[in-house]
Parts: C-alpha cells; sequence; structure tokens
C-alpha cells in the first residue's frame, strides 16, 4: 500500500539527485509535471454468460474526482527514464449497490533506451484502491457493508523502429504482462445449469498480452507551438491465468481455466510549447485532453463443467498538464 508522505519523499529524494547533476549532461534536461485528471474509474465483474440468469456482482467506482498527478523525467544521452505518481482523496460517496473507492493511488516509472534503430520502452505500472462497499443479495434484497481493495500491477516492453519516426508517427509491438487481485464472483455451471455461486475477497488474475501502440509524433517548433495529438495502444491476451483460493481449497482447480483478455488504452489532446533561452531553463508546454483505458478478463465458458468469472476495469477523463523544462 502506498501512502501519499512516502511518495512525496520518494519524489522529493529522487528531485534533489537530478538538481545534483551536471544539468549540461542532460540531454533534454529535467521535466516536472504538475496536473490534475478528472477521473471516473468502474471496475465490475458482470457476467456475459446466457447460462447466468441473476447475477451476484460487485461494482466498484470513482465518479468525478479530481486525481492530483506529479511527474519527473530526465534525458541522459540515449536514455530517457522518468516517475509518475497520480493520487485521489478520500471520498465518501456511496451509492445504492455501487462500492466506492475511498482513495486510490498509480505510480509509473519507465526507461527509454535508443539504440541500434530501435526506440526500447520500457514501464512499470502499480496501482491500488480501498474504500468500502454497500453489497446487496438480488434474491433476499438484503445489504451489508465490506472493506475492499484492489491490487494492479502492469509490465510493458515495446519496440519502435525509427523508420517510421521519419514518417511522423510512433508505431511500436511489444509485450504487457498483467497482474490484478480484486475481489470477484465466481459461478460454477454443469450442463448449462447454475450449481453454486461464491465470492472470492482476492481473485487474482494474470494475463500475457501481445500489443500494438501508435501515436503522433511531435517535437518543439516555435513556427507552430499548439498542435493536436493522439494515441492508441491495444492488446489481445496469449495467455489468461485466474486463480482463487478458495476454488483451490475446494479442489476445483482444475474447472477454472483463463479463456480471453483484451484492452485498450487511448489518448487524444492538444500540446502547446513556450520555449525560452534561458541556460537552466528552456521552457514549459501544457497538455490538455481526454484518456480512456478498458480491460475485460474471462474465463472459458464452452465445458460441460466449469467455474466462470469475468472482470471489467475502466479509467476515463479530462486532464491537464503544465510541464516545466529545465
Amino acid at each position: 500500500m502506498f501512502h501519499h508522505q512516502k511518495i512525496f519523499q520518494t519524489f522529493l529524494f529522487i528531485l534533489v539527485i537530478f538538481f545534483s547533476l551536471n544539468l549540461n549532461a542532460l540531454a533534454g534536461g529535467l521535466e516536472v509535471t504538475l496536473g490534475t485528471w478528472y477521473l471516473k474509474w468502474e471496475q465490475n465483474d458482470n457476467t456475459d454468460n446466457p447460462d447466468i440468469a441473476v447475477d451476484i456482482y460487485h461494482q466498484f467506482s470513482i465518479k468525478n474526482s479530481f486525481a492530483k498527478e506529479l511527474a519527473l523525467s530526465g534525458d541522459l544521452d540515449k536514455v530517457r527514464f522518468g516517475m509518475n505518481y497520480i493520487f485521489t482523496e478520500k471520498t465518501e460517496e456511496l451509492e445504492q449497490t455501487v462500492s466506492t473507492a475511498q482513495k486510490a493511488s498509480r505510480i509509473l516509472g519507465y526507461l527509454n533506451i535508443n539504440w541500434g534503430g530501435f526506440s526500447t520502452y520500457a514501464r512499470y505500472i502499480y496501482a491500488h484502491t480501498e474504500g468500502k462497499s454497500e453489497a446487496v443479495d438480488p434474491k433476499t434484497l438484503q445489504t451489508a457493508f465490506v472493506k475492499f481493495s484492489t491490487d494492479l500491477h502492469i509490465g510493458d516492453l515495446i519496440f519502435y523502429p525509427y523508420f517510421f519516426l521519419q514518417k511522423g508517427i510512433n508505431l511500436g509491438i511489444g509485450y504487457r504482462f498483467l497482474d490484478y487481485t480484486l475481489p470477484q464472483s465466481l459461478y460454477i455451471l454443469g450442463a448449462g445449469q447454475v450449481t453454486g455461486r461464491l465470492v472470492e475477497p482476492n481473485m487474482n488474475w494474470k494475463a500475457h498480452f501481445i500489443t500494438c501502440h501508435i501515436e503522433s509524433y511531435y517535437e518543439e517548433d516555435k513556427e507552430l507551438p499548439l498542435r493536436f495529438y493522439g494515441s492508441l495502444m491495444g492488446g489481445y491476451a496469449l495467455k489468461v491465468e485466474p486463480t482463487s483460493e478458495s476454488v483451490e481449497k475446494a479442489g476445483y482447480k482444475e474447472y477454472l481455466n483463463g479463456k480471453l483478455g483484451y484492452f485498450y488504452e487511448w489518448e487524444l489532446g492538444i500540446i502547446y510549447f513556450k520555449k525560452f533561452s534561458k541556460r537552466y531553463f528552456e521552457g514549459f508546454y501544457i497538455k490538455a485532453g481526454y484518456r480512456s483505458s478498458r480491460y475485460v478478463l474471462e474465463t472459458e465458458k464452452d465445458k460441460d463443467v466449469y467455474i466462470y468469472a469475468r472482470a471489467e476495469s475502466k479509467f476515463s477523463g479530462p486532464f491537464f498538464n503544465l510541464t516545466f523544462s529545465f
């Protein structure tokens, strides 16, 4: 679990390290970003199975919350590296059958190496949410309040050939590993009938994706300081591995198998550059736009006897960033 105090201490430490370097040795210098994201997050395990007539589902959400964003990045010769932290404040909003996260945070670190005709991009993301929920039994309409948390780990490795940069775009092919732990509803089915239901408080999904990323390539231009940009990334899972302690303890592990997984992320916006000829302050740029992402993970559902589960996660909302270049 990340705490705000520890995150700010980490950023302060990195900032001190950056400024202790010889700034002239930094090819692109240091960049510090402050921003906000009007965030909407939804997580649910609604079923997509005609054999399940009544769902027992969880749905978690953060709606209309101003997430804060802090970022540091820099260039050193052919290597670019950075760190990004996004977090929300606590909220007490609670909906009728929706659990609402009281706080959420995401931390991102990346390394970009330009060498041998390729730009190689490696990234790690950790996201955590926690809150309380009002769970409703659809048959009895009884309610109960429970605490919940989710943990998401993502690792990316993408290769961008220089050939496409010369055409004004950034096109890359890569691999993504996902590890997601969250509350999950499970259904035991046999001969097209639901024979049992259970709730796993810490269901774990692991998935391996082949990915493709395309984005518009932009550079600072005094003649054209304002321009539009776009980015789209998608992936299809080569392998999905769901794990449930409750299922394993009951001896039904062989009936819980992953089948489907995919995701997409996109961002559209405008960017404005303002350059200066100062030695230690190169200028600033502003980015404003809209970003969205969606993940879907599902188990197999085409056997005589199987355990079914489905998880869907969405992030979306407009954002505004201000970046200072040193």
